[in-house]
């Protein structure tokens, strides 16, 4: 049969053979899979002496030949066929041979030989954690101080599932948070009459008419803010779970890749979704603690460049106006926009700040050198992809420029994979103090700290070896997104003190009173 051949068929043939016959002319072939098949087969084999049958039919399994020579082969396989005891003798031991180099007994061979060297070494201790300086970081006892439950829906139809990522800021005697609302459609609800599917297939998503018959259990609610319609509204569609092409791993997106060969963004072949959508809202507060919500002060989606929403504030004070820097996603990307307000009750939108991707800008709350001055956070999505803080400054809080990078992610540390600005910088003697977030190489996300020269912010002096705030509570550890520590700003408590909000498991508004020399305390040079 001159062609390649089906496993099927080798199967079947060896099986219809008397002998097997191998007849490389290389000594140097280091393997034959038919050969490995023949003697699981059972097959008396004759073969010329390459490296695989060398080993494979030496102790009386197989008969060995000298290469290139067809009489050898021919009295070989002749004495095969005119003595049947020798050839059962060659058949039992190639078969016996072959049947220990099966799967199932190579693996519990190799696990054994593991075990053994294993026996042989006896564990090394784990070196011990260095802990951080006693109750450098002291949770409040009221945490979470904001919970999902707290917050109402903005529509019937959602159901909030996150209240987190505040900004921070003090008015007066209160303490303001701008919490990021999170919602998606509810699960377990009938669906209405006029409920809608969501189309994948184009540049945008558009809702169409929902199939007969589909159940909830069957489908995943999806929501945007349609700036086409009049008025532009945040609406509810449905997408069928077993969408070819239609990717749930991750709880936070809807990735879908066009089997159809339709439509993808660039040179992209999945387009990603939020699973979600997010609005901000005000939460007011006279000890700092306990919390509620204004509903009468609350921001949400306004223009296309906020289609999946907007999300996790940063406020910073300046000359009495407060500086809402905040995320805004849509199919365009990730980007930076800015918001003012005296009062928190109502908004000024003031626009982009920076084009997509971008995320973690955090205003300084004076100018340095004379111009205003900003953290930000790149996003690239081709070449190295490394995710640093890195410094902008403007004249007008408008036009940016001098982008310079800060800091980046340190190998093997527990700030590896990204870091990103978190609180309004503090001014200390020694420097510029700021709070910062980072996360590992198992998504698990910790606060640390950078020591930055008043003068020239870019000059990291000290930088934290280790997290002074990481995952260690129920709340911070379970939740929309498990192992999530994320500040977001801080309010001063006196005495040198300071309380960090932060976001705990994409869940929760949490706290944590600390002191600012402990954390100095934490910080090696650089």
């Amino acid at each position: 049969m001159n062609q390649y051949l089906e496993q099927k068929d080798v199967i079947e043939y060896l099986l219809a053979s008397d002998v097997y016959v191998t007849p490389y002319l290389d000594p140097n072939q280091i393997t034959s899979g038919t050969l490995s098949y023949a003697l699981g087969a059972g097959k008396a084999v004759v073969s010329t002496p390459y490296l695989h049958a060398k080993e494979a039919l030496a102790k009386d399994r197989g008969i060995l030949v000298e290469f290139r020579s067809a009489e050898a082969i021919a009295d070989a396989v002749n004495s095969v066929l005119d003595e049947p005891k020798r050839k059962a003798r060659l058949e039992k031991n190639a078969y016996t041979y072959a049947n220990q180099a099966t799967w199932p007994k190579t693996g519990a061979r190799f696990l054994a030989a593991m075990q053994e060297l294993v026996d042989e070494h006896k564990p090394v201790p784990a070196p011990k954690r260095k802990e951080a300086p006693l109750e450098i970081s002291r949770r409040l006892k009221s945490n979470p101080l904001i919970a999902p439950q707290d917050a109402e829906p903005s529509q019937d139809g959602f159901e909030v599932i996150g209240t987190i990522n505040a900004g921070v800021a003090k008015v007066g005697d209160e303490t303001i948070l701008l919490v990021r609302i999170v919602e998606r459609p509810k699960k377990d609800i009938a669906l209405a009459t006029d409920a809608q599917m969501i189309d994948l297939s184009g540049p945008l998503p558009r809702l169409t008419p929902l199939p007969p018959g589909l159940q909830p259990e069957q489908l995943i609610g999806m929501a945007y803010f349609d700036h086409h319609r009049e008025p532009p509204e945040v609406v509810i569609g449905y997408v069928p779970r077993d969408l070819p092409g239609l990717d749930l791993s991750d709880p936070r997106t809807i990735r879908y890749r066009n089997t159809a060969g339709g439509f993808t963004p660039g040179q992209l072949e999945f387009t990603d979704y939020l699973s979600h959508i997010s609005h901000l809202q005000v939460a007011r507060s006279t000890d700092g603690e306990h919390f509620t919500f204004d509903p009468a002060a609350r921001v949400e989606a306004l223009d296309p460049t906020e289609e999946y929403g907007i999300e996790d504030p940063r406020i910073t004070e300046i000359d009495g106006v407060f500086h809402i820097a905040y995320v805004a996603v849509s199919h365009l990307g990730i980007m930076s926009a800015l918001m003012t307000t005296r009062d928190f009750r109502t908004f000024e939108r003031r626009g982009v700040m920076f084009q997509p991707d971008q995320k973690d800008v955090v205003l300084f709350p004076e100018k340095v050198n004379g111009k205003y001055v900003a953290f930000t956070r790149p996003m690239p999505g081709s070449f190295s992809r490394v995710l640093g803080v890195w410094i902008a400054e403007s004249d007008d809080l408008v036009h940016w420029g001098g982008h310079r990078i800060v800091a980046e992610p340190r190998h093997r540390m527990w700030d590896e994979m990204r870091i990103g600005a978190s609180v309004v910088p503090i001014r200390t003697d020694d420097g510029w103090l700021e709070l910062y977030h980072g996360a590992d190489r198992m998504n698990r996300y910790g606060m640390g700290a950078l020591l930055l020269d008043h003068g020239d912010p870019t000059k990291v002096l000290a930088r934290s070896t280790r997290p002074v705030l990481t995952p260690e509570e129920s709340y911070e550890k379970e939740g929309f997104l498990h192992d999530v520590v994320f500040p977001t700003g801080h309010i001063d408590l006196g005495g040198g003190r300071i309380r960090v909000y932060y976001g705990g498991a994409d869940t929760n508004v949490c706290a944590a009173d600390m002191s600012i020399d402990d954390v100095m305390a934490t910080l090696v040079s650089t």
